[in-house]
């Protein structure tokens, strides 16, 4: 709603055909948006008859280049556009920000979501990594054991001499 900040300001004899732009350029930017919640509220507002016809007549009397017309002070003109489309902001304003916060909150819990789907993946990836290589070094173990068991005990029999029985003995190999 930040964008929409132009709609907000009071409608005065200087700044009236810029507010009208301010509008003009957001009917123009619908079809830009992609977010389904930003084009409904978009929507929203320019499907409103009063607005539509207030933007009519705006754009109607912007060609105008009577002096007159743009400094009166009681300009009926300028009356009718803070009326329908001042009166229009100010009270679909809060409804209108409530909707886009609503919209960032889905978005934000959306982005949460998929960075727990990320560690997850993460997750389930390194234990399959390290299971798989678990399988292998078992595998692996199972396969050579004989041959390790074997030079062990040698080894054990050619530094320590007669302590090897009693090593033996201790790991469960009588």
């Amino acid at each position: 709603m930040n964008g929409c900040s132009k709609l907000d300001e009071p409608f005065v004899e200087a700044n009236w055909a810029d507010n009208i732009e301010a509008w003009f350029s957001l009917l123009e930017m619908l079809p830009k948006y992609s977010s389904e919640r930003s084009v409904r509220i978009l929507e929203g507002m320019f499907l409103d008859t009063a607005v539509n016809q207030t933007l009519a007549l705006a754009k109607a009397f912007m060609t105008i280049d009577n002096e007159s017309f743009r400094n009166s002070r009681n300009n009926p003109f300028l009356r009718k556009l803070k009326r329908k489309l001042g009166n229009h902001i100010k009270f679909y304003y809060h409804r209108y920000e409530n909707l886009v916060k609503v919209e960032i909150a889905y978005i934000n819990k959306i982005r949460e979501y998929k960075q727990r789907v990320v560690g997850l993946i993460g997750s389930l990836v390194l234990a399959l990594m390290i299971g798989v290589a678990n399988f292998f070094s078992n595998l692996l173990y199972n396969k050579y054991k004989l041959y390790w068991e074997d030079d062990t005990e040698s080894f054990y029999e050619s530094t320590l001499g007669p302590g090897v029985n009693f090593l033996s003995s201790l790991m469960g190999r009588d």
